[in-house]
């Protein structure tokens, strides 16, 4: 009886490390300055892009469905695992 006892409270405790590492993780990755940085960046050239070819309707008119990209933003993923966490 005792060391299933022990046994439950070592998984309970493991579990519990487990679930903080995931937690500060998830955290972390969801305020990344360096991917936060990125995005900004890439809207910033969009939007140049997009200036310097507004004459001729914008980036895309110009080179067609090919130009274009879409960048999914992964901060809700991280956000909901965290929040289940």
């Amino acid at each position: 009886r005792e060391s299933l006892m022990q046994h439950m409270i070592e998984v309970w405790w493991s579990l519990e490390n487990i679930t903080t590492v995931l937690s500060d993780m998830t955290s972390l990755l969801a305020q990344d300055p360096e991917k936060q940085a990125m995005r900004t960046m890439l809207m910033q050239h969009q939007l140049a892009l997009d200036t310097l070819f507004a004459f001729e309707g914008g980036l895309c008119a110009k080179f067609g469905e090919h130009c274009c990209t879409y960048v999914p933003s992964s901060r809700d993923n991280w956000t909901l695992i965290h929040d289940r966490v």
